[in-house]
């Protein structure tokens, strides 16, 4: 049994170390995120009618739109809520107009590689107390 218990935790070693591997590439994958123009991030017009449809487009919710631009869903809804054009930080407007060449699918794809970050957090919370 102890040959076989040591077997088990060179395994689990061994997998820790390619999931940490694997969420480095993830991350870095998210990070290369095709970066817009400046030219066109000063040019764009974003008002709460075009963030509107660009999220029904990409088919998220308020919540999911902002996890994306890397703002809170309170953020969207609040610019959803505004009439006329918006004034954003630069990074929101930079965010915003990348996403605009994302597709449905890509959006949820770049969110699932976003979640393990908040399933590792709770789960390192949990850890913590034992």
């Amino acid at each position: 049994m102890k040959r076989t218990a040591a077997e088990f935790k060179r395994r689990l070693a061994a997998l820790e170390r390619d999931n940490r591997r694997l969420v480095a590439e993830a991350d870095a994958r998210l990070k290369e995120m095709v970066k817009p123009d400046p030219q066109d991030v000063a040019s764009a017009r974003i008002g709460a009618s075009r963030i509107r449809a660009l999220r029904k487009r990409l088919r998220l919710t308020q919540a999911e739109f902002g996890k994306l631009l890397g703002v809170s869903g309170k953020s969207v809804a609040l610019w959803e809520g505004k009439q006329g054009r918006l004034n954003l930080q630069q990074r929101a407007r930079t965010a915003i107009v990348a996403a605009r060449k994302l597709a449905a699918r890509e959006a949820r794809r770049r969110l699932e590689l976003m979640v393990p970050k908040a399933a590792e957090k709770k789960s390192k919370k949990g850890r913590k107390g034992r």
